[in-house]
């Protein structure tokens, strides 16, 4: 009886050992599917933010494009702000605010020459994480405006001359990379070469318009 008692106790205890190891086994299958799941849902929302971005900036560029097609130039004033040209109606409301930021895009007059004033202007786009801008920047963003320049995230550009030449360098974060007088950056065909100028931790674009 002592003996068939042992013997069902070592049963016992490698049925329990086994069952733990089942149990680990599951639990780390589980985390696998769970953390391809979060890259997966997290690679989703990126995609979406520039493809939000990319529509914005496009119906943006458009409705200023039409509100000014009266004057000559693109007012420069304090309150010539994206906020301002929702509250005239020269833009969508839907269209005004960085998903990333939630808040206002950037809006400024720029020029088209050096010896031009206030006949272009840009939008700012802040708070780009690095592989969020490298999406823009390789994508629609880079055929559509005229001008487009990377800086660190909250430092926009005091003045903007469409006709400067590209400064992007290989290995430095930010630079100029489109311009009108030397086209796109021969660096950004290259995709080991592109997503350098978006390393820094917080991203800005400014993309340009006339």
């Amino acid at each position: 009886m002592q003996r068939k008692t042992r013997k069902n106790f070592h049963g016992h205890k490698k049925a329990r050992g086994l069952a733990l190891l089942e149990i680990l086994i599951a639990i780390g299958i589980l985390g696998l599917i769970a953390a391809g799941v979060a890259t997966l849902a997290s690679r989703t929302f990126e995609a979406q933010s520039a493809n939000d971005i990319n529509e914005d900036l496009t119906d943006m560029a458009i409705s200023i494009q039409n509100g000014f097609k009266r004057t000559a130039t693109y007012t420069a004033t304090t309150d010539n702000t994206v906020e301002a040209l929702s509250d005239a109606n020269v833009i969508a409301d839907s269209a005004a605010i960085n998903p990333e930021t939630s808040d206002f895009y950037g809006f400024f007059p720029a020029a088209r020459t050096a010896t031009s004033t206030d006949d272009a202007f840009v939008i700012t786009v802040d708070a780009l994480s690095p592989s969020l801008c490298t999406t823009l920047v390789t994508g629609g963003l880079l055929e559509d405006a005229e001008y487009v320049e990377v800086t660190i995230g909250g430092t926009a550009p005091t003045a903007v001359d469409f006709s400067v030449t590209n400064t992007f360098t290989t290995g430095t974060p930010s630079g100029i990379i489109k311009t009108t007088t030397d086209g796109v950056s021969e660096l950004m065909s290259d995709p080991l070469e592109a997503f350098q100028v978006c390393e820094n931790p917080s991203n800005m674009i400014t993309a340009g318009y006339y």
